[in-house]
């Protein structure tokens, strides 16, 4: 067994938590010893993972306007960051939330707004995945690409 095994065997009765967030866990905080600094660019090469990291992911827990606007500077970091279905989407005159949007969405539907929208007083593209147990996932890029949902479902 590697130690990634071993500390996520002993956090998981701990926390409750599914693999893919333990592993990551595991990950952060082996590589964080191994590196010993909390330099996120010194941290990240203390993960051995054949990982590709082509966007940053994010959760509802970590997205907001700050976060946002930061991915937005120039250069754009390139993202997909799921958004919680009360957040308001549109112009600047008129704003409904993405749960009105796309109500109409059965399970196993998906939809990519056209054109970009505002979320947070910023403009991005929106794609939505209406999941089986009924839940609404919405998913914010920089770019107009129709595989939003896809590529945020290999996070």
């Amino acid at each position: 067994m590697n130690q990634v095994t071993l500390l996520r065997d002993k956090l998981k009765p701990l926390l409750g938590w599914h693999g893919a967030r333990l592993n990551f866990l595991a990950l952060f905080l082996i590589a964080l010893v191994r590196v010993r600094t909390v330099n996120l660019v010194e941290l990240a090469t203390g993960f051995r993972s054949d990982a590709q990291i082509a966007y940053v992911y994010g959760d509802r827990e970590f997205i907001g306007k700050e976060w946002l606007s930061y991915l937005m500077l120039e250069p754009v970091i390139p993202f997909r960051l799921r958004i919680k279905s009360n957040n308001k989407i549109g112009s600047a005159r008129k704003a409904l939330s993405a749960s009105v949007i796309f109500a109409h969405l059965q399970p196993g539907q998906t939809e990519s707004l056209s054109g970009r929208k505002l979320v947070w007083r910023r403009s991005v593209y929106f794609s939505a995945l209406r999941l089986e147990d009924g839940e609404l996932l919405v998913v914010i890029s920089p770019d107009p690409t129709g595989m939003a949902i896809s590529d945020y479902a290999t996070r």
